[in-house]
């Protein structure tokens, strides 16, 4: 019975997933031909993750609270989903990093463009 307990708690994350990359390997494929992501589509991928992860670890803490309110507290520790809330936590810095890498590399702002005009049109042409 323990086996099997054991096989359909990991069977939430597992399918997330494989249904998040399904959907973004799949998704390059058709787009490029290739199922090779580019980064864009690694931070969603990593997005979908942090998604799909996220919603087991609520599931599995809400059994925990749950549990710690109606049983001894011993009975409800052994629902908390500790693999499942060390990847939400990586998932989670690498979300970050990827937006701050996003937004260090995004395009110049008007001022950073207007700096590089302000010289006349004349001496660029000699």
């Amino acid at each position: 019975m323990a086996g099997g307990t054991a096989l359909l708690t990991g069977c939430g994350a597992v399918t997330g997933v494989g249904v998040g990359a399904a959907h973004v390997h799949g998704r390059a494929l058709v787009v490029s031909g290739s199922a090779k992501l580019d980064p864009s589509q690694e931070a969603l991928r990593t997005e979908l993750l942090l998604a799909g992860h996220s919603l087991v670890g609520a599931a599995c803490l809400g059994k925990t609270i749950t549990r710690w309110l109606v049983t001894p507290p011993a009975v409800a520790v052994r629902h908390v989903n500790l693999p499942v809330l060390l990847r939400i936590g990586m998932l989670a810095v690498q979300v970050l990093r990827d937006a701050y890498g996003r937004r260090s590399s995004a395009a110049l702002d008007w001022d950073m463009l207007l700096r590089g005009v302000d010289q006349p049109c004349s001496s660029k042409l000699r």
